[in-house]
């Protein structure tokens, strides 16, 4: 399922998943801003769901690779003003828990790059305004 909502932005997606049972959710809603999501799923029973919004001088990007079974990636992007969240979401193994959450207000910018190799790992990651990057 892919939702999108645009006045005087671009919204592009692409969702490409293998294997039996995977599940994607793409919503983006871009008000004079873009919004970008990419997400490629291999497996059995992935699941991502990514949800992005933005205003206006606001962007947001998020890439998410799930590879294995039962893996488990969810991005919630939200914008403000000159702000833009960027995120990318890696995982190879099974039964993997990623949750990336980004709020940027003005003049805020926000990254995230989340890398997951094996099985039964958990990450959250939550980044309100400023400049923030983690790794």
């Amino acid at each position: 399922q892919v939702t999108q909502d645009v006045t005087g932005g671009l919204n592009m997606s692409m969702v490409n998943q293998v294997g039996d049972h995977n599940h994607s959710m793409v919503k983006q809603d871009a008000v004079g801003s873009f919004n970008t999501s990419w997400v490629y799923q291999e497996g059995d029973q992935n699941h991502s769901s990514v949800k992005q919004e933005g205003t206006t001088g606001g962007n947001n990007f998020s890439d998410v690779k799930q590879y294995g079974m039962y893996n488990h990636s969810e991005v919630i992007q939200l914008v403000s003003d000159a702000a833009w969240n960027q995120s990318f979401v890696f995982q190879d193994g099974e039964h993997n828990e990623s949750l990336v959450n980004q709020t940027g207000n003005l003049d805020g910018n926000n990254m995230s790059l989340v890398n997951q190799i094996g099985d039964y790992n958990s990450v959250t990651v939550t980044q309100i305004g400023g400049v923030t990057t983690i790794n």
